[in-house]
Parts: structure tokens; sequence; C-alpha cells
């Protein structure tokens, strides 16, 4: 009686530390989203570190729950997105391939987080991660730009911000992880 009494709570606990950590990636992620630079079709933002950061320091699963939660947020009117946006219209227009591509690029760099984290591994995990948003956001964003100029508007002008996002969750997931780790 009293193992099956320590098992369940045991399971509410981590049911409630797995919905903190969820709202906390969500609510990083609506944070980094206000960090911007406008940009005619597809604003640069902060999200793409938050983005590496939460699923490097938390894992697959709940960077996954967390990129659900925040697309769900924004979905539903919060002003989550880039600038302050939201609504479905967020998530169909020019830049919503990238908001979409948050989804696997989580699931990914979380699965490459919980294997043994190395520098090495964090720089590959954040490069794959972000190789899929812009793959995903580039794919969307050709129903709106001509095929000759969508490398030029989707891509071009976020590779070097993408490589100094990825060096800078590089550095900071180890402070990010120890901090995540303690909510259990």
């Amino acid at each position: 009686m009293f193992n099956q009494t320590t098992t369940t709570l045991n399971t509410h606990k981590s049911v409630l530390a797995f919905i903190g950590k969820a709202l906390l990636g969500s609510g990083i992620m609506a944070i980094s989203a206000q960090i911007t630079i406008p940009l005619p079709f597809v604003p640069i933002t902060g999200q793409t570190l938050g983005l590496t950061i939460i699923a490097l320091s938390m894992g697959s699963k709940v960077a996954t729950g967390s990129i659900a939660l925040y697309l769900l947020e924004g979905a539903l009117g919060l002003p989550v997105f880039a600038l302050g946006s939201f609504g479905v219209m967020s998530l169909l227009g020019p830049s919503g391939g990238y908001l979409w591509g948050f989804l696997p690029a989580a699931y990914l760099i979380g699965l490459i987080s919980e294997k043994k984290l190395t520098f090495l591994s964090v720089f590959v995990a954040g490069s794959v991660g972000t190789a899929v948003v812009f793959a995903s956001g580039l794919i969307q964003l050709s129903f709106f730009v001509p095929l000759e100029d969508l490398l030029s508007v989707g891509l071009y002008p976020f590779l070097v911000g993408g490589l100094i996002k990825i060096i800078l969750a590089t550095l900071a997931v180890p402070s990010a992880h120890r901090l995540f780790s303690k909510i259990k």
C-alpha cells in the first residue's frame, strides 16, 4: 500500500514538473520572439536561440510540449509570436513555416541532448535544429514570394544570426541545464 501511494505521488510530481517546465519553455519562447529585427516577410528573432536552449536543457518531450503549447497559445490569440503577433493567420502566413518547424526541431535537438552533452554535440544539435526550422520556413514562404527570391528573402539574411544563436546556445546550455534539472 505504501509503495503504491509513493508511486502515485511520484507520478503526480513528475506530471507537475513536466507541466511546469513546458510552461516555462513556452514563456521563454514568447519572450525570445519579442527580440526582433523586422524584415519585409520574416523578422529575425531570438526564437531559435530560445528553442535550442529549451530543447538542449529539457530534452525532447518537454521541449516538444513547450513548443506545442507556445504554438497553441499564439493560435488562440495570445500575442506570443514575433512583434506581438498572434492567431491562426500567423501560422498560415509567410513566416508560419518557421513556427511549424520549431516542433520537429525541438524534438530532434532534444533527442540529441539526451545523449552525452559535449560542445560538439550541442553545436551539431543547434545546427540540425536550425536547418529544420529554415527548411520548414522556406517551404511555406515559397507560397508567398517568387522562387527566384526565396533564398534571398527567407534564408540568407538569417544565416549569420543563426550561427551566432547556435554559439550562444552552446555557451548557455550548461547553466540552463543545471537550472532546469532542479525542477523535479
